[in-house]
């Protein structure tokens, strides 16, 4: 498993491989243990994504992903996948996309963990109210994220 840091306009963010899939994204935090610190083609790829994202010139990713989460993140993880750039949906809604209608907190949790943000795209995701939430990297993230895709 790989781990390697870049320098990006909305900070520092490291990736973390294992074999040939991403199954994680940080932002602004320490590495984790447990990984060789070296670079591959696959993080260079998404790197070389990401920053056209953070440019405005590119609006999904195609990168092989693999996130560690139970059946039911994973859906989630999936439908936030399938969010349109430049829009929002709140948790309710998410809820009855993934078919569990009754599960909203359940959703929130699964939202919250998601361990590859802006690949997959949370910041996209949105309380009852239309509220900037449950983005643990920082509600000032979020608000560049949505900028980049003129939520404003």
């Amino acid at each position: 498993m790989n781990v390697f840091e870049y320098e990006t306009s909305i900070g520092k963010i490291a990736l973390y491989q294992k074999e040939d899939e991403l199954i994680r994204l940080t932002l602004n935090s320490a590495l984790k243990d447990g990984f060789e610190v070296a670079e591959t083609p696959l993080m260079r790829e998404a790197v070389r994504q990401l920053s056209e994202y953070l440019e405005g010139k590119r609006e999904g990713f195609s990168l092989p992903l693999n996130p560690y989460g139970t059946p039911f993140t994973k859906k989630v993880w999936q439908e936030m996948s399938d969010v349109d750039y430049g829009t929002t949906i709140n948790y309710h809604e998410l809820a009855v996309r993934v078919h569990a209608p009754y599960a909203h907190r359940a959703v929130l949790v699964a939202v919250t963990q998601n361990p590859l943000p802006i690949i997959i795209p949370c910041h996209r995701i949105t309380g009852a109210d239309c509220a900037l939430c449950a983005f643990p990297q920082g509600k000032e993230i979020v608000a560049k994220l949505r900028q980049i895709e003129s939520f404003y």
